[in-house]
C-alpha cells in the first residue's frame, strides 16, 4: 500500500474511469489522500455512481477494504489500552484512557469514558456514523453521530448536549483520540448496515428486517420505533373486523393503509385519502387510528402525526415513513389566520423532497417516499382552486353521519391503544408469497373492471381505486381473514370524474358566477360599461378583467384559457406580428384596440 501512495494524482478522472481502474486500487488510493472527510465522501460518491454506471457493483466493499487495509499500517508508539469500567470493547489507544478521563501528553481529551463502539453504515446514501458509549457518571450511555461532527473542532462541540464533557479547549484532543482510536482499533469495531427510513430496502422490509439498524434524526426515533406489534393479537384482530364491517369508509381507510407498501411494486405515485366533515365526533380520528394500527401505536403524536408541521418537517415525515402510510390528523392545524391551508397536496404527491444546501456546500440528501397519506380534517383537502393533479391525487370522504356511537367509539380507542402493529408484517410476509407479477395482475384487473364501470373518472383515481381494491383484495387473506370485501359500489360516491377535476370547468362556473352577479356592468352590442359587453353568442370581458378575477380566485388565466379554447367556449385569434395564439379577440372600443375574452354564453 506504501506504494500506492507515492503515485497519488491530485486529480482522479472519476467520470471516465473504467472497469479495470475501478477494480485496482488507484482510485481508492486517491481517495484516501483527502483529508476533508465531506470532500472524501463526496468522490466517493461519484465512484459508486460511475461503478454503477459500468458494472462495477462493489465499489463501496472495496473501498471499505482499502481503508481496513491502510488504517492498519499506521503506526503506534507507546501503545495502550482502553481502561474503562464494563467497557463494551477492548481498544487499542496511546492515550491514557480510564475512569478517571482521557489523557495524553497531560492534555485532556475528556474526563470521562467514550469510545466508539460500532461504525454504522448508511445503505441508500453510503455515509458513515459512529456510535459512541460514554459514562459521564456511573452508567454507559450511546448515542450515533455523524462523522463530519467528529472531525470538526466547532461541531464537536455539539455532543455537549448530550452529556459528553467537551469544550473549545478539549475538542480538538478529543477529536484526535476518536479518529486514532477508530484507526488502530478498525477492525474491533463492528461495522453494521443502517438506514435512516422505514419501509422496502431491497427484498427487505425495515423495520421487520434485523439486517438493520436505525441511524436517522433522533427526532424520528419515537415515530420509527412506534411500528410494532403490541398486546394481544386475537383482539386487535377482533376489533378491526368488527371495525370493517361497520361503514364502507372503514374499509376504504384499512386498504388505503396496506396499500402503501404495494405503490413500489404496482408503480404508482403517492396519493392522499382525506377523511372530512364539519360535525365533530363523526369518527375521523378513530378511522385514523384503525388505519395505523395495522403497523403500530395509533395513539396521536406517536404513529399518528398532526398537520401543525413544516413543509420541511412533512418531507422528513414521509421520507422516514418512505413505503408505509403516512397519517395526519386534524387539518385545520395547518390554515393561517385568514383561513387558508398552508398544505401541499401536489408537491407531497411527487414523491420526493426540495433540494436543500448544506451550511458547508453541497446539497443535503433529498427525501424521497411512495406511500398513501391517510389524513383527516374539518373540510376537504383541496380547494376549488387546486389544479387538476391534486384533485387527481386525493379521493376525498365527506363524513355526514355518525360512524361510530360514543360509547362504542371510546371503547374501540381503549382496544387500539393497547393492541396494535399485527397487520403491517403479516401484509409484507404475504407480498413476497405472492409476488410482484401476480399482485400487478391483479391490479390491472381492477383497472379494467372500474374503466368499464365508468370511463369518466379522472385517470389517476381510476388507478387509485385499483390499488385499494388490490389491497383490499389480498389483506381479506392474509390480515382480516374476513368476508368483508371494498367494492366498486363502495368506492364510486368518493372519484372524481374527468370534467369535475378540470380546472377550466371550475373556472367556468366561478366566471358565469361572476358575470351574472356584475350583470349591469356588462352592455349590449357596442355599449361598453367597465367590464365588457354582450351579443347574442358571446359575453366579451376585457381581458385585464379577467385576468383579475383568475388571479384573486387562485386561477392560471393562461391554464383556463388554454382549456376553454380546447372546448370550443371562446374566440381565438392568432397575433399577425408573432403568430402567437391570444386566447382572445380584438375589438374597437372607442377607437381603441383592446383585446377581450369571448365566452359563449351556455346554452
Amino acid at each position: 500500500m506504501a506504494q500506492e501512495l507515492e503515485r497519488i494524482p491530485d486529480y482522479y478522472p472519476i467520470d471516465s474511469a473504467t472497469k479495470e481502474q475501478l477494480l485496482s486500487s488507484e482510485p481508492y488510493a486517491y481517495l484516501w489522500s483527502i483529508d476533508d472527510p465531506f470532500d472524501r465522501q463526496m468522490e466517493l460518491e461519484q465512484l459508486r455512481a460511475r461503478g454503477k454506471a459500468i458494472g462495477v457493483s462493489n465499489v463501496l466493499s472495496l473501498w471499505t477494504a482499502f481503508e481496513r487495509s491502510m488504517k492498519k499500517s499506521v503506526p503506534v508508539e507507546n501503545e495502550k489500552a482502553t481502561n474503562f469500567l464494563n467497557q463494551k470493547l477492548d481498544l487499542k489507544t496511546t492515550f491514557e484512557a480510564n475512569d478517571g478521563g482521557i489523557y495524553k501528553e497531560g492534555e485532556v481529551a475528556c474526563y470521562h469514558p467514550i469510545m466508539p463502539i460500532k461504525r454504522y453504515q448508511n445503505v441508500d446514501t453510503g455515509m458513515e456514523k459512529i456510535e459512541l458509549a460514554y459514562k459521564p457518571n456511573q452508567k454507559w450511555k450511546t448515542a450515533v453521530i455523524e462523522k463530519s461532527i467528529l472531525a470538526s473542532p466547532t461541531k464537536i462541540l455539539q455532543l455537549a448536549d448530550l452529556g459528553i464533557s467537551v469544550t473549545s479547549e478539549t475538542a480538538k484532543k478529543l477529536i484526535e483520540y476518536l479518529q486514532e482510536i477508530e484507526a488502530l482499533n478498525y477492525d474491533k469495531i463492528p461495522t453494521v448496515q443502517s438506514v435512516s427510513r422505514l419501509g422496502w430496502v431491497g427484498n427487505d422490509f425495515v423495520p421487520y428486517s434485523t439486517d438493520f439498524k436505525f441511524d436517522g434524526d433522533v427526532a424520528f426515533k419515537t415515530f420509527f420505533e412506534s411500528i410494532k406489534a403490541h398486546g394481544d393479537k386475537d383482539v386487535w384482530l377482533k376489533t378491526m373486523q368488527e371495525i370493517r364491517q361497520t361503514h364502507s369508509v372503514c374499509r376504504i381507510v384499512t386498504a388505503a393503509s396496506l396499500l402503501s407498501p404495494m405503490l413500489e411494486w404496482i408503480d404508482s405515485l403517492p396519493t392522499f385519502v382525506h377523511i372530512w366533515s364539519s360535525k365533530s365526533a363523526t369518527g375521523k380520528t378513530l378511522l385514523l387510528m384503525a388505519g395505523a394500527s395495522i403497523w403500530g401505536n395509533p395513539n396521536p403524536g406517536v404513529y399518528i402525526q398532526s398537520f401543525n408541521s413544516t413543509a420541511v418537517a412533512n418531507e422528513r415525515i414521509a421520507g422516514t415513513a418512505n413505503s408505509l402510510p403516512v397519517f395526519l390528523d386534524e387539518l385545520q392545524l395547518a390554515k393561517d389566520n385568514w383561513g387558508r391551508t398552508n398544505f401541499d397536496v401536489y408537491k407531497l404527491s411527487q414523491g420526493y423532497g426540495k433540494g436543500r444546501g448544506t451550511k458547508i456546500g453541497g446539497l443535503d440528501r433529498m427525501e424521497t417516499w411512495r406511500n398513501v397519506f391517510i389524513t383527516s380534517g374539518e373540510s376537504p383537502i383541496v380547494n376549488d382552486t387546486a389544479g387538476q393533479g391534486a384533485f387527481a391525487r386525493v379521493v376525498e370522504i365527506e363524513l355526514d353521519e355518525i360512524i361510530f356511537s360514543i360509547y362504542k367509539g371510546n371503547k374501540i380507542s381503549n382496544l387500539l391503544r393497547n393492541n396494535y402493529g399485527w397487520g403491517g408484517q403479516v401484509m409484507v410476509e404475504g407480498m413476497k408469497q405472492i409476488g410482484v407479477d401476480l399482485i400487478k395482475e391483479q391490479y390491472n384487473l381492477n383497472l379494467k373492471k372500474i374503466q368499464e364501470t365508468n370511463n369518466d373518472y379522472q385517470d389517476k383515481q381510476i388507478m387509485v381505486a385499483a390499488g385499494l381494491l388490490t389491497a383490499d383484495h389480498y389483506a381479506r387473506d392474509y390480515v382480516f381473514g374476513d368476508e368483508t370485501e371494498l367494492t366498486i359500489d363502495d368506492l364510486k360516491p368518493f372519484l372524481v370524474t374527468k370534467k369535475s377535476s378540470s380546472i377550466g370547468e371550475r373556472a367556468l362556473e366561478i366566471t358565469r358566477d361572476w358575470i351574472a352577479s356584475n350583470d349591469r356592468r356588462f352592455g349590449e352590442g357596442s355599449n361598453l360599461p367597465d367590464l365588457g359587453f354582450r351579443d347574442n353568442n358571446y359575453t366579451y370581458i376585457i381581458r385585464s378583467e379577467f385576468n383579475k378575477l383568475m388571479e384573486e380566485n387562485g386561477f392560471s388565466n393562461r391554464s383556463v384559457l388554454t382549456e376553454w379554447d380546447r372546448d370550443g367556449l371562446i374566440l381565438s385569434e392568432v397575433r399577425k406580428s408573432d403568430n402567437k395564439k391570444m386566447f382572445a379577440t380584438r375589438k374597437s372600443i372607442n377607437g381603441q384596440i383592446v383585446y377581450m375574452v369571448a365566452l359563449k354564453h351556455s346554452s
